[in-house]
């Protein structure tokens, strides 16, 4: 399924996903825009306690920075991998 999913709706998945995991945040309002809502996205991800996520989170959360690394580091990233 993840796959399938564009770009804009990994990001939205993320936003909703890490906004359920996170305790105080889910009425957290979610921007309507890309950067605000990629904003919120990374501040999720920062404050976030470690622990268990669950797997499909994860493939879309794997897919989704993926796609975010500029070809050029990701090439480097690959030497090392």
């Amino acid at each position: 399924m993840e796959k399938t999913m564009t770009q804009d709706q990994r990001l939205s998945f993320l936003v909703e996903a890490f906004k359920a995991d996170s305790d105080g945040y889910q009425a957290l309002t979610t921007p309507e825009d890309t950067a605000g809502r990629q904003r919120v996205l990374r501040s999720l991800m920062n404050i976030r306690m470690p622990g268990v996520m669950p797997e499909d989170v994860l493939r879309v959360q794997d897919d989704y920075l993926r796609t975010r690394i500029p070809n050029t580091v990701e090439k480097h990233i690959n030497l090392f991998t």
